[in-house]
């Protein structure tokens, strides 16, 4: 398995420690904040975020944050995202690989970095309704996360 595709799984650990009820709570939640203020308690949050990522389950498990429900809650879809945009610049360095002329490549890397880009937004990858209009997974998403067969 690749980086990416390994990267990839840690996403999709985080995003299924969610149950349903933690989502409908994490929703509402929020909604509360506001999307400016989601974006700011990320923001103010990312050393957490970045540390959780790389951590063991069991290890995870240990962290005081991870305890309390509101912030396991928030600091999971946090790090969802953060894991899937790991996965994300590491597809770029399976796809984007030496080799024919520098148009060629610079039209490659053109590609990879536009698709990279509409996948790195926030979306809301559990179904049901959005907190935010803007939210919306792509149609394409699976493909948008995947650069080549290689990556799925």
């Amino acid at each position: 398995m690749s980086y990416s595709q390994q990267a990839f799984a840690i996403s999709d650990e985080f995003r299924e420690s969610l149950t349903d009820e933690d989502v409908d709570a994490l929703r509402d939640d929020i909604l509360e904040m506001g999307e400016d203020g989601w974006y700011l308690w990320v923001a103010e949050n990312h050393d957490t975020i970045f540390s959780l990522v790389s951590l063991t389950p069991a290890k995870l498990a240990k962290r005081r944050e991870w305890r309390d429900p509101i912030l396991r809650r928030r600091l999971a879809f946090a790090a969802y995202r953060t894991a899937h945009l790991a996965g994300l610049a590491l597809s770029l360095t399976d796809e984007l690989v030496p080799g024919g002329g520098y148009r060629e490549t610079c039209g490659q890397a053109a590609r990879a970095g536009h698709r990279f880009l509409l996948s790195s937004r926030w979306f809301w990858p559990f179904g049901g309704k959005l907190p935010f209009e803007a939210w919306q997974p792509p149609d394409d998403f699976g493909y948008s996360i995947s650069y080549s067969a290689r990556v799925l």
